[in-house]
């Protein structure tokens, strides 16, 4: 098992009523496996993760793709996309 620091921003957090949790997950899962785990925690947050395409994902301060493999202590952060004004 791995464990990763899951950091959500904005409305996701917002959601969930937290900015911050932990996950221990087994070696070798993919960014799209522990949104899944996320979402099986947070049911009402399974429509916001379906649109993926509107959502930010990083790993360790890297946009990564959701194929992407996560390591011990990573840090994932899940943000709604950013909007400058205009």
């Amino acid at each position: 098992m791995i464990r990763v620091r899951v950091v959500f921003i904005g409305v996701i957090a917002d959601a969930i009523g937290t900015h911050i949790e932990e996950y221990s997950i087994q070696e070798n899962t993919r960014l799209n496996e522990l949104l899944d785990v996320i979402a099986g925690k947070h049911p009402f947050l399974q429509e916001i993760l379906r649109n993926l395409p509107l959502i930010n994902t990083y790993v360790n301060g890297r946009h990564v793709d959701l194929n992407h493999v996560l390591e011990d202590n990573d840090e994932v952060i899940i943000a709604p996309p950013f909007y400058e004004g205009g």
